[in-house]
């Protein structure tokens, strides 16, 4: 059975220890050390709104099978609109604080799930994924604000493919859709090497 590691602080501080007080930082630490698939998931308290993540470096690589779901946000809902987009996304990653060469998510490992975040303002793109397959990226909001209206993009494309195969940006339903705009490249760019 999976392992599951709840982001409950907003910072991105922290002794390094996912406890009762922890950042998603911690999290990302605490599912790469810890082997098989886990699950990162969201009650970050408060005010009922958006809980802005601000790292304040590179997030660390993903270098182990893990699902970070924006989705259990307390408040935050799926999309259920055959057309247009009603989802309420309810965790953003807020790179301008991350420095030069900063992605939102840099996912090496296999079987990975990034959905129901919003992810922009990384001097690189939102999501790379590299060297990595059978990853699934659903649900999000990259290079927007968290209502899908305003451009906050990356600088470099929405997600990145390197050398990366079977990976799924998006899918058939609703639920899975992703919002992919105001990026300074590509909304997906794919590199084989």
């Amino acid at each position: 059975a999976a392992d599951t590691f709840i982001v409950t602080n907003s910072s991105d501080g922290g002794d390094g220890t996912c406890d009762s007080d922890c950042t998603l930082r911690e999290a990302i630490m605490a599912a790469n050390a810890n082997p098989g698939p886990d699950i990162i998931n969201f009650n970050i308290p408060g005010t009922i709104g958006v809980k802005t993540i601000v790292p304040v470096g590179a997030l660390p690589d993903i270098t182990d099978t893990v699902a970070i779901d924006g989705y259990t946000q307390p408040g935050a809902a799926e999309n259920a609109l055959e057309v247009g987009n009603n989802a309420v996304l309810l965790i953003e990653l807020n790179g301008t604080s991350a420095g030069g060469s900063s992605r939102g998510f840099h996912v090496v490992a296999n079987d990975c799930t990034v959905r129901g975040l919003v992810i922009n303002r990384f001097t690189l793109s939102g999501i790379t994924i590299e060297n990595a397959n059978d990853n699934l990226i659903e649900g999000n909001f990259i290079g927007t604000d968290p209502s899908g209206t305003a451009d906050l993009g990356n600088e470099g494309s929405a997600v990145s493919l390197v050398s990366a195969n079977s990976n799924l940006v998006g899918g058939v339903t609703p639920q899975a859709r992703n919002i992919l705009s105001g990026n300074q490249l590509y909304g997906v760019f794919i590199q084989q090497s």
